[in-house]
C-alpha cells in the first residue's frame, strides 16, 4: 500500500536512495523526518507546507542552476499534487499551500541548498517514475490488470531517465537491493490497481477480493493512480515538444577532421539515442566565446553531463568541443570531437 503522509526534510542523495531501498510507495518520493514524539507531529497542512516550500526551492535552483529534467519536474509537481489531494480527501484546506508566497532568491550553484534541491528532485524523480513503469508492466498483463494502466504511450522514454538513476542506486546499494526495490514498489502499485478495480467496477468478479478494504481505501488508491497517469501524459508532453524543435536544431557527434562534404554526410538525419546538443535549449549557458550545454540523447534527450563548446565562426557551422564539465559522456571515438548539425524530421 502507499503511504499517505510524509514529513520532508533536506537528505543527501545516498540517504534518500538508502531509504528508498526499503521499499517503498509514492509517498516516500520526499525524505521523511526523524522520529518525534507524538505531540510535536507537525498537522498534516504543516507536511504539506513544508514540501511545498521544497518544491519551490527546487524549482527556483532549477530555473538558476538549469540541472533539471522533464523527469524530476513533472515528478516534483505530480508529488505535490498528490499531498493536496490528499488535504482535499480528508477536509482540509489547502488555500495556505495554493496561495503560498513563492519569491525565493536562488542561492549559489552548487551550494548546499542547490544540491539539496537537484537531490530532493533526482529521488523523487527516480521513484515516481519506478512507479510509472511498474503501473504500464502491471497494465500489459494478460488478466484482470490488462489495459488497466491508462498511461501516456509516450511516456515510457522516461526509461533513459530510469536507467541512468539505477546505475547510480546499483553503484551504492547492489543490483540485488535494485530489484527488490522494485517488486516493492511493483507490489504497491498492484495493491492500488486492485483496490481501484472494484470501485471501478463493483460487479466485476476478476477483480482481487480485498474485504479489509474500505472505501477510502479505494479512493486514495484511485486517486494516487489518477496523479500518476496524468504525470505521465505530462512527460509525453514534454518529449513531444523536444521532438518538435522546442530545444532548437540538434547538433549531434562527429569527428571534426572530417568535414560533411568529404564524409557524404550532406544534412544528415539525426538518429535515436545518438549524443547530440542543443545550442538553443533553455539550460544553455553563454560564456560569450564558449557555451555551456547539455550532453543529450536524441528523441531520448535526458542528461549525459555538461560540455564546454566553442561557438562556431558561421551559422550552422560546428560545435567545437573545448572540455568535458561533467557527465558520462564518452568522446574517445573522434580524433577532434564536434557538434555538427543534423536534421529532426
Amino acid at each position: 500500500m502507499f503511504q499517505k503522509r510524509f514529513r520532508p526534510r533536506r537528505r543527501t542523495m545516498a540517504i534518500v536512495l538508502q531509504m528508498l531501498a526499503a521499499g517503498s510507495g509514492l509517498a516516500l518520493a520526499t525524505p521523511v523526518q526523524a522520529a518525534t514524539p507524538a505531540s510535536a507531529a507537525p498537522s498534516p497542512l504543516a507536511q504539506v507546507q513544508q514540501l511545498a516550500g521544497m518544491v519551490d526551492r527546487y524549482q527556483t535552483q532549477a530555473k538558476a542552476c538549469k540541472w533539471n529534467t522533464p523527469e524530476t519536474d513533472e515528478a516534483v509537481e505530480a508529488n505535490l499534487d498528490l499531498q493536496m489531494k490528499h488535504l482535499a480527501l480528508d477536509g482540509i484546506d489547502d488555500k495556505p499551500v495554493r496561495l503560498r508566497a513563492r519569491m525565493l532568491e536562488a542561492k549559489p550553484c552548487k551550494s548546499p541548498e542547490d544540491i539539496a534541491a537537484r537531490d530532493f528532485g533526482y529521488a523523487t524523480g527516480f521513484e515516481w517514475t519506478l512507479n510509472l513503469s511498474a503501473l504500464q508492466q502491471h497494465g500489459a498483463q494478460a488478466d484482470w490488470r490488462k489495459g488497466t494502466a491508462h498511461t501516456a504511450e509516450g511516456a515510457n522514454r522516461a526509461n533513459a531517465f530510469i536507467n541512468r538513476a539505477k546505475a547510480l542506486f546499483v553503484a551504492q546499494k547492489g543490483d540485488a537491493a535494485f530489484q527488490q526495490l522494485f517488486r516493492n514498489v511493483a507490489q504497491s502499485i498492484g495493491m492500488a490497481l486492485a483496490l481501484e478495480c472494484k470501485l471501478l467496477d463493483p460487479a466485476n468478479r476478476a477483480c482481487p477480493a480485498i474485504p479489509q478494504a474500505t472505501d477510502k481505501d479505494r479512493k486514495l488508491a484511485q486517486l494516487q493512480l489518477d496523479v500518476l497517469r496524468t504525470m505521465s501524459y505530462g512527460l509525453a508532453g514534454r518529449y513531444e515538444q523536444i521532438d518538435k524543435g522546442s530545444f532548437g536544431n540538434a547538433h549531434h557527434l562527429r569527428d571534426g577532421t572530417t568535414s560533411s562534404f568529404l564524409s557524404g554526410e550532406i544534412n544528415p538525419k539525426c538518429a535515436d539515442s545518438e549524443y547530440v546538443i542543443y545550442p538553443d535549449a533553455p539550460d544553455t549557458v553563454d560564456n560569450g566565446t564558449s557555451l555551456s550545454v547539455t550532453l543529450r540523447h536524441f528523441k531520448y534527450v535526458g542528461d549525459y553531463g555538461r560540455l564546454k563548446v566553442s561557438k562556431p565562426a558561421e551559422s550552422m557551422g560546428d560545435y567545437e568541443l573545448v572540455a568535458k564539465e561533467s557527465g558520462t559522456g564518452d568522446f574517445s571515438g573522434q580524433e577532434k570531437p564536434v557538434f555538427r548539425y543534423c536534421a529532426s524530421f
